[in-house]
């Protein structure tokens, strides 16, 4: 008979090498990493990469774990990591396939249209996470759940552990520096 026990004592048992801690663990939130992987992604196969990764990155240091105090914030900000790494890999192939079968169905224009509205596209885009990645971590990270996850600022509070002024506040921000960004450089 298996016994649920909290987060934080399945995350002590697991720095003590006990798989069947990191087996509940992992049967407790691998679904719903997935879920919001595959809303962000579209991607069932990497979602599930992400959050295998995520598991098996916890399994393979647990002797080198820190203490944690939200457990479920930490394996959502593990799995926004970890996703944005294979999604970078995998985001160039994916986009460029999209938008061709985006342009195809739409009409069919000559190839030398095709060739400008991919090149102006590919651009706009380039600018836009040259700009993003000007962006504190933190303000990435909640621009992420707001705006992608479709988060509340509640939920966003309540994931990362932080005061919903502070989240308002740091996307503000985040969008005022985006904004002045893209109006200067038109």
């Amino acid at each position: 008979m298996q016994i649920n026990l909290d987060d934080k004592t399945l995350w002590v048992n697991i720095k003590k090498g006990n798989q069947a801690a990191l087996t509940q663990l992992f049967q407790r939130h691998y679904f719903l990493l997935v879920k919001t992987g595959i809303n962000y992604l579209q991607d069932p196969e990497l979602a599930k990469d992400a959050a295998n990764d995520v598991f098996f990155n916890i399994w393979r240091n647990r002797e080198n774990l820190s203490d944690v105090e939200n457990i479920k914030a930490y394996l959502a900000a593990s799995y926004r990591n970890r996703i944005f790494l294979l999604a970078k890999s995998d985001l160039k192939n994916t986009n460029r396939l999209k938008e061709w079968n985006r342009d195809q169905e739409e009409t069919q224009h000559s190839y030398e249209e095709i060739l400008v509205t991919l090149q102006v596209k590919k651009e706009e885009k380039e600018k836009l996470l040259r700009y993003l990645e000007q962006l504190t971590p933190r303000q990435k990270e909640y621009l992420q759940l707001k705006f992608y996850e479709g988060l509340s600022y509640e939920q966003i509070a309540e994931q990362t552990g932080q005061a919903v002024k502070t989240i308002y506040n740091t996307i503000y921000e985040a969008i005022k520096i985006l904004r002045q960004k893209i109006s200067l450089k038109k």
